[in-house]
C-alpha cells in the first residue's frame, strides 16, 4: 500500500511539476518558519532560568515618565534594595549589582614573572547576590567571601587565565584601575547558561559606596 502512495506521488509530481514543487517548496518553508519561530521564543524564555530561585527573583526597574515618551531604565538608585526589604515584609532578600568597566589586573609570581590581564563583565556586588542566584563555588566560602572590602571572587576561567595549574584562593593580585591589592577570597564556576549578567570577577558593593563617599557624593549614593 505504501509503495504505492509513492508511486502515485511520483508520477503525479512528473506530470504536474511547477504545481509540485510550489507544494512542497510552501510545506518547507511552513515548517522551516515553525521551527524557526519555536527556537526562538524558547531561546527567549530560557534567559534566568538557570538559577534554582528563579520563580522567586525579581528585576526592579526605573520607569521615567517625560512629556513626549516614556523611558525604561535598568538602572535603580542605590537605595531601593536596603528601602523594599525595610518596607516590603513579603522581600526576603535583596541584591545589588553594578557593572565595571574593564578592569587591569597585575600578577606578580617573582620579580622576573609580571603579567597583566584586562577583564571584562566585572560587578560591585552584595554579598547576598552569591545566595540569591547559588553560586557553584569550586574554592573558598561563598557565605563570607565578600566580607572584607579588598576582596574579589572570580570565575574559574579567569582563576585558570591568572594561575594556571595552581590554587587561586588566598592569591593577591594587584588591580590597576584602583592602585591597590585585593584578595581572591573565592572561584565560582562559569556560567554558559542564557541570562544577561555574564559575571567574570565580583568586587562587595561596599567597596563602591566607599570609593563614592571618599570622593565627596555620599548624596549620589544615597
Amino acid at each position: 500500500m505504501l509503495k504505492n502512495y509513492f508511486i502515485i506521488a511520483f508520477r503525479n509530481f512528473k506530470k504536474y511539476k511547477i504545481f509540485s514543487i510550489l507544494n512542497i517548496f510552501g510545506l518547507a518553508l511552513g515548517i522551516s518558519c515553525i521551527v524557526f519561530i519555536y527556537s526562538f521564543i524558547s531561546y527567549e524564555l530560557s534567559f534566568e532560568k538557570c538559577y534554582p530561585k528563579a520563580d522567586r527573583l525579581y528585576r526592579v526597574t526605573h520607569t521615567s515618565i517625560e512629556p513626549s515618551t516614556t523611558r525604561f531604565w535598568a538602572p535603580t538608585a542605590p537605595r531601593v534594595g536596603p528601602s523594599l526589604k525595610e518596607y516590603m515584609p513579603e522581600v526576603e532578600s535583596y541584591g545589588r549589582v553594578y557593572q565595571i568597566n574593564a578592569l587591569t589586573f597585575t600578577i606578580i609570581k617573582d620579580t622576573s614573572k609580571t603579567k597583566k590581564f584586562t577583564e571584562l563583565n566585572g560587578f560591585y556586588g552584595d554579598p547576598s547576590i552569591l545566595e540569591m542566584f547559588d553560586f557553584e563555588f569550586i574554592a573558598g566560602d561563598s557565605n563570607n567571601a565578600l566580607a572584607e572590602l579588598k576582596s574579589i571572587v572570580i570565575s574559574e576561567s579567569m582563576a585558570e587565565k591568572f594561575y594556571p595549574n595552581e590554587l587561586a584562593l588566598g592569591k593577591t593580585i594587584y588591580i590597576d584601575n584602583y592602585r591597590e591589592d585585593f584578595k581572591i577570597s573565592g572561584v565560582f564556576k562559569d556560567n554558559n547558561e542564557n541570562t544577561h549578567i555574564k559575571m567574570n570577577f565580583l568586587i562587595p558593593m561596599e567597596l563602591l559606596r566607599k570609593y563614592i563617599v571618599d570622593g565627596g557624593n555620599e548624596d549620589l549614593y544615597n
